[in-house]
């Protein structure tokens, strides 16, 4: 164990110790219990590994090729990772802080959606879309309008229906990039093979504290001409929703079966009682943030007080 890990930081409501230095985590002063602490084994590293996902009720392991081996304690507050020799802390980072931190989370009781997620006006509103809708560059708009972002890829609802603060980066198509706000950091791509750049915010452009879930959006993209605006949730295809933007179903059978099957159902089937999607539909083109930013005030002011 790292008891003396160099580094200490914040993130969805736990403090962290690692050995691994990440720039994209809120830095706190060192001296607070860890909730979840990050090692690294060096002394253990492999000359190559396969792609593995298991899952245990004893733990998880989840290994990438030329990346490393992840290993998750029963309890969600341990991560030892066994880096392939030669691997960047950057590279590192990318799989530790998606599916190897949405495992932590996971087994903490947390129900992760894959989503983008932004305080504004005072309320949590979270995006559900496909790859390429426009989760990142929605939460960037409303960012740009005053919000704080909540967080970017994982969105963790804990059990009493809070959005836990993430971290400050969100990951942008280079056509959005440029609508990133003021005093953001570009930091590029952590990888040839991936095509988003990773956007650091400023700290203060972060929620400094968990909020309750208020809406949840399922993006889609209008036709040309169409006005951006907020449709009623449909309450009978909300669970399949939930379940199909859910971070735990891309791990699909291995995973999801048995109790922790049964587990996530219930979250999820929970979540969409009390918050079922609305459809946002998104105006063709990126120079019309501010239309889809007055569609999402206009109905988070129907909310009763």
């Amino acid at each position: 164990m790292s008891a003396n890990a160099p580094f200490s930081y914040m993130a969805y409501g736990l403090v962290i110790q690692s050995d691994l230095q990440l720039p994209e985590l809120a830095a706190i002063a060192p001296g607070r219990p860890a909730d979840l602490t990050i090692t690294v084994d060096p002394a253990a590293t492999p000359v190559d590994i396969a792609s593995q996902v298991d899952f245990t009720a004893e733990g998880s392991v989840l290994s990438w090729p030329a990346v490393g081996r992840f290993y998750v304690s029963k309890g969600g507050d341990v991560i030892r990772i066994v880096p392939v020799e030669g691997t960047s802390d950057d590279l590192l980072a990318f799989p530790l802080l998606g599916p190897v931190l949405f495992e932590v989370l996971r087994r903490r009781g947390y129900f992760v959606l894959h989503a983008s997620a932004v305080l504004f006006q005072g309320r949590a509103v979270a995006f559900l879309a496909d790859k390429g809708t426009g989760k990142s560059t929605t939460a960037t708009a409303l960012i740009a309008r005053g919000g704080r972002l909540l967080a970017d890829d994982l969105v963790a609802i804990d059990p009493a229906g809070n959005i836990q603060p993430g971290f400050a980066q969100l990951k942008l198509s280079d056509a959005a990039r440029k609508f990133a706000p003021g005093g953001a950091t570009m930091r590029g791509p952590v990888h040839d093979l991936i095509d988003k750049t990773r956007v650091l915010l400023p700290p203060e452009m972060l929620a400094e504290a968990p909020v309750p879930v208020a809406r949840l959006y399922e993006l889609r993209r209008l036709a040309a001409g169409e006005a951006s605006h907020v449709s009623a949730p449909d309450p009978s295809s909300a669970l399949q929703t939930l379940m199909r933007f859910s971070y735990a179903i891309r791990f699909g059978d291995a995973l999801l079966q048995g109790r922790a099957a049964a587990e996530h159902f219930r979250s999820a089937a929970s979540l969409a009682a009390s918050h079922p999607p609305r459809r946002l539909g998104l105006a063709e083109g990126l120079d019309r943030a501010d239309e889809i930013a007055e569609a999402i005030a206009a109905d988070l002011g129907s909310i009763p007080a």
